[in-house]
């Protein structure tokens, strides 16, 4: 598997993540990022509520509803990765 460079890994999360904020995409949440047991990319950013203003931290809980697209993707990607599918 060729392995992610971290730098280019942050500056790409971190310019998404701005952009997003700015246009109220997103309000916040938390990105981990692994890849052969390292961490690469951790995390925490933005607010839980906007209500309350207050900061998403590692203990954040979410409500988590439609989760079948991610894991579906995740299982493809992996496909992908081991070449036994391709994207196009």
């Amino acid at each position: 598997m060729k392995r992610i460079d971290p730098e280019l890994l942050k500056n790409n999360i971190e310019k998404r993540l701005a952009d997003d904020m700015k246009n109220s995409f997103v309000g916040g949440g938390s990105i981990l990022v692994k890849q052969d047991g390292e961490v690469l990319y951790r995390k925490c950013f933005g607010v839980r509520s906007v209500a309350s203003a207050e900061a998403v931290g590692e203990d954040t809980i979410y409500r988590l509803a439609s989760m079948t697209k991610p894991i579906c993707t995740v299982a493809a990607l992996i496909l992908v990765d081991r070449g036994l599918i391709a994207l196009d």
